[in-house]
């Protein structure tokens, strides 16, 4: 396992071989700390390089993020993978977003993170710099809609739709700090539209919504670069836990009681 210094271009050269030619067995990985450092991210980079010494792969430290390139040959899954780097890295609230790779993700992973215009201005850093929150839910169910307003609305500003029909365009126009998208949409389908927007934007924090959490769903969801997998009807201490867990959502404190005042 490289970790990428100032000749990432070369590094990342090293293993494209076989990432071209073994792509369905690598997987693309971000693991966050909220509120982590700079230096926190170096040393998450350098804990994982120690827990896959032997395996052929590379991690990029960024000042937000770890992203980690690895070829798995035998832990399994996706979901399986993320189970394992959460059970290898517990107690200070890491999370991980990841991605099976693909032939679009590895062109995207080029532009992103080998060939980046680094003064370039990304979704992500207007995100952060910005003041508000905002939440996109993406739902043709009413009641799953008002419920997570009302569940949401003292932490961020809400955007609505009711079914996935230029979608990809919403989430460019709101720029949203976290999406909640159903699996079944009757225009198209949860799991394109959320690998379109996971695609478009690496940092994007999308959870998907379903009453079926079967091991299918969560693994397609997984697959596909979501963020977690909220079952319906969503609990307000697992939507409270994905709010703490999003890296560009400012905290407010005490926000509900402050509301009853």
């Amino acid at each position: 396992m490289l970790l990428a210094t100032q000749n990432k271009k070369a590094e990342f050269q090293s293993i494209l071989p076989s990432l071209s030619q073994n792509t369905a067995e690598w997987q693309l990985v971000f693991a966050r700390l909220p509120n982590g450092t700079p230096d926190d991210m170096m040393a998450l980079a350098q804990r994982l390089q120690s827990l896959y010494p032997d395996n052929e792969g590379i991690l990029f430290a960024f000042p937000e993020k770890v992203v980690m390139l690895q070829r798995i040959l035998s832990t399994g899954d996706t979901a399986t993978f993320k189970a394992e780097l959460e059970q290898k890295l517990p107690g200070r609230g890491y999370t991980f977003t990841l991605r099976q790779m693909d032939a679009k993700v590895l062109k995207q992973v080029e532009a992103s993170f080998i060939d980046r215009d680094e003064t370039k201005d990304d979704l992500f850093h207007q995100r952060l710099r910005r003041p508000d929150n905002r939440v996109l839910v993406i739902d043709d169910d009413f009641f799953y809609r008002a419920l997570l307003q009302k569940e949401c609305e003292l932490y961020a500003k809400v955007h609505q739709a009711e079914d996935g029909k230029d979608a990809l365009k919403l989430y460019q126009e709101i720029n949203p700090d976290i999406v909640f998208l159903d699996i079944h949409l009757p225009s198209s389908p949860g799991l394109a539209i959320l690998e379109e927007m996971s695609n478009f934007d690496f940092d994007a924090c999308i959870i998907m919504l379903t009453s079926d959490t079967s091991r299918y769903n969560i693994l397609q969801s997984l697959k596909r670069g979501a963020s977690g997998v909220l079952k319906k009807p969503p609990e307000s201490g697992k939507i409270l836990r994905i709010f703490r867990n999003c890296p560009t959502f400012k905290k407010i404190t005490d926000q509900r009681e402050a509301a009853k005042v």
